[in-house]
């Protein structure tokens, strides 16, 4: 399966690396040269991959091709490529000019010429092309963050970058990463797929109108990982509550069915946090792809955690996030811990 990825930092990053492991194709785009290097070197050894530095937010980039970087190849595209260097041509980028749907064309190659058996007899760069434009993508995965920033940053990026992205490659599945943050509730009620989204800040509204463009939608929790205690430092556990949810071993931590959907008795400071361990979540990513999962997907743990925290830093919202409809395609929670309890990255 070809998958392009676009964002491959924290989380996009494992994603792509079990993307690999269980031998996918993947593409990946990031912001800038820099960082493109990094992921050069990083994945040195790994056959099938490449990246590219391509600012999505920046339109002109899309009709363009000269204002992007080039390409790190896949160590299987020629047989003496080196990956010290982002070293192939930028005329090696498909683009698309305007919003007309006409596919991707490569300099000098045709689109009725892409075919992966001639891929032998055209240069290293639209050999390289190849690798992403022919045949066209299976899945676009769509998991880059703004690292901050207001709802027009938001909207730059989730929204129109995501569009434009989707005319270029025009795949068959289209992910996008979103966010629990999406629902607004605010009496620590549990949520699911079905509950009304209708959150108070712009910036999740936006989110909204992303989720609109994909077949598949992923609503994370927060993320964790690196170390259990790095998103609670400032935060303190009301003794060690975990909300209305068990631990079950293998398959994680799921909420108590047999715990009535009322309000919770939080006042103003206190919320409930739910949160998803990044190697999970990178699973739900390879999962929702494997098994072409249409529609929206809440990707956390179940186990939220009762937490003192100042109304400014979590907002308006407090509600309980249900994973059921995940679990029942298969999922299942690997990572799952009292953060606590320091963990150890297990990706596998």
């Amino acid at each position: 399966m070809k998958i392009i990825l676009v964002g491959c930092g924290f989380l996009g990053n494992a994603a792509a690396d079990l993307f690999l492991k269980r031998g996918h194709r993947v593409h990946a785009i990031c912001k800038t040269p820099a960082e493109a290097a990094v992921l050069c070197e990083e994945k040195r050894a790994r056959e099938n991959f490449s990246v590219e530095a391509w600012d999505v937010v920046d339109s002109s980039q899309n009709n363009n091709a000269s204002l992007r970087s080039g390409i790190c190849r896949a160590p299987g595209e020629t047989p003496n490529a080196t990956r010290e260097t982002l070293a192939l041509p930028v005329r090696a980028v498909g683009t698309r000019t305007g919003s007309t749907g006409v596919p991707p064309v490569v300099a000098g190659v045709s689109p009725d010429t892409r075919a992966e058996g001639e891929a032998s007899k055209q240069a290293p760069e639209q050999r390289e092309a190849n690798f992403i434009l022919t045949p066209a993508p299976d899945t676009l995965v769509f998991c880059a963050s703004t690292r901050g920033g207001d709802a027009a940053a938001y909207r730059a990026l989730y929204r129109d970058a995501f569009e434009r992205l989707i005319g270029v490659f025009r795949p068959r599945q289209t992910v996008f990463v979103g966010s629990t943050s999406v629902y607004g509730q605010k009496d620590g009620e549990w949520v699911d797929e079905t509950s009304e989204t209708a959150p108070a800040a712009e910036t999740a509204r936006v989110l909204l109108e992303a989720e609109a463009l994909a077949t598949t939608v992923l609503r994370l929790a927060g993320l964790y990982g690196r170390d259990a205690r790095e998103n609670f430092e400032d935060e303190r556990f009301f003794s060690g509550t975990t909300g209305n949810a068990e631990n079950t071993g293998n398959s994680g931590a799921v909420e108590n069915p047999s715990i009535p959907n009322t309000p919770s008795t939080s006042s103003l400071t206190e919320r409930w946090r739910n949160r998803i361990h990044r190697d999970d979540a990178a699973r739900a990513i390879v999962h929702a792809v494997e098994n072409d999962l249409r529609g929206i997907y809440n990707v956390c743990d179940g186990a939220p955690m009762l937490l003192e925290v100042p109304c400014s830093k979590r907002g308006d919202s407090n509600k309980r996030v249900s994973n059921a409809k995940l679990r029942a395609t298969g999922w299942k929670l690997m990572n799952y811990q009292n953060p606590c309890i320091p963990l150890k990255n297990s990706l596998s």
